[in-house]
């Protein structure tokens, strides 16, 4: 049955495959982080995002850069996995981490732009619609995120 869900693994004992799903989804707040500020630095100097979309193609994040174009060019973020559930466990990656002793200050501050898009009413829209908020509030300059 989970061989069609993907490659079953064994991770050890009882307890590791949840911390082993914190491991991986920590890998998905950052690049979004990443990006969305980019492109928010992009249009804060004055860049169209067709150039910025240019410079990120040769980037080590180029591939979600291409990936993510047209919802962000769009602005239509297809429901695939709501904000609201990424924030939750981004919480529970950083929850683990001060637990644990881990320094993830990059998960940490991918967490606080999950948590300020689902305060101002992204909950439900798909966690990627970040991507549209970091760059929408990046441009503010007024030392304070959105």
């Amino acid at each position: 049955l989970l061989s069609d869900l993907g490659t079953p693994m064994h991770i050890g004992p009882i307890g590791a495959g949840s911390a082993a799903k914190l491991v991986a989804n920590s890998t998905l707040f950052g690049p979004l982080g990443v990006l969305g500020e980019a492109l928010g630095l992009a249009r804060s100097l004055g860049l169209p995002d067709q150039v910025a979309f240019d410079v990120l193609a040769t980037t080590p994040i180029a591939a979600q850069a291409e990936r993510r174009r047209p919802a962000i060019e769009s602005g239509h973020y297809p429901v695939r996995f709501d904000l609201a559930l990424a924030s939750k466990d981004a919480g529970l990656v950083t929850a683990a981490a001060e637990e644990s002793g881990a320094d993830v200050r990059l998960v940490e501050a991918a967490r606080r732009w999950f948590a300020d898009a689902e305060r101002d009413g992204l909950g439900a829209q798909d966690y990627s619609s970040v991507l549209g908020y970091i760059a929408g509030a990046a441009p503010d300059n007024s030392g304070t995120t959105a």
